[in-house]
């Protein structure tokens, strides 16, 4: 991971929710679930709402 995206990243939790994760990239909800569909973010279901860890962020 980058030096610069893990010191963005220092401040959140290990997993996030897809809206932290937007505000984060700075890209639209519906274009986060479109990286998720297409395996570029990965993500877990917990209940009904995506949880993304720092590493996959980072990784993207």
């Amino acid at each position: 991971m980058d030096r610069k995206i893990r010191d963005i990243l220092r401040d959140y939790p290990p997993t996030m929710k897809s809206a932290q994760v937007c505000k984060i990239l700075q890209i639209h909800r519906k274009t986060l679930y479109k990286l998720i569909r297409n395996g570029e973010v990965s993500a877990s279901m917990v209940g009904n709402s995506y949880r993304i860890t720092k590493e996959s962020v980072g990784n993207y």
